[in-house]
């Protein structure tokens, strides 16, 4: 019996415990309610019974996503179709660095046939003519060209080669400017 009397004499005691500015505690009452941060509303007092407030709760839980929400999945077709994209965008630079190697490889036959030229002093050069050839049918074939004119003179055709060079040069810049950017 000794134990009942002291455990009401404990609640009471750990009631009447001062805070720290020295004043008593007030004894919880049944009309009190605790607030929990799942409630959106505070039930009233007996305190704020004449004036109720509402008080609006932002959990972070509400503005975040859950984190048992995977990334958006990307689906087949998504996934053929951007693959798609990649390998035409990596087949066209493939063409273009071709291309590019096609001008760069014809740039060094040019450069050694215009070292050629500069060592002939000729009216016409032995080393080389332009021809210029014309279609004699509608059928595209090597066959139905004829030479209409050429030329062997080594000035003109060293002029010539050196516009062709710089051409090519600008080409090249064209495709190389086309490769970083593509």
């Amino acid at each position: 019996m000794k134990k009942d009397q002291k455990n009401p004499t404990a609640a009471t005691a750990a009631q009447t415990v001062k805070n720290d500015n020295g004043t008593p505690n007030q004894p919880t009452t049944a009309a009190q309610t605790v607030e929990t941060p799942q409630s959106d509303t505070v039930t009233p007092t007996a305190e704020t019974e004449t004036t109720p407030e509402t008080v609006t709760v932002n959990t972070a839980a509400e503005t975040l996503p859950t984190p048992t929400q995977a990334p958006k999945v990307e689906t087949i077709e998504e996934f053929n179709k951007r693959l798609e994209n990649e390998l035409s965008r990596l087949n066209h630079k493939k063409t273009l660095a071709r291309n590019r190697e096609k001008f760069i490889d014809s740039m060094g036959s040019l450069q050694l046939y215009i070292d050629q030229l500069k060592n002939e002093d000729e009216f016409e050069t032995k080393s080389g003519k332009i021809t210029f050839q014309v279609l004699t049918s509608d059928n595209y074939n090597r066959a139905n060209f004829t030479d209409a004119f050429s030329i062997s003179n080594t000035a003109l055709i060293s002029k010539f080669c050196y516009m062709l060079q710089n051409e090519m040069q600008q080409k090249i810049a064209s495709l190389e400017l086309e490769l970083l950017s593509a």
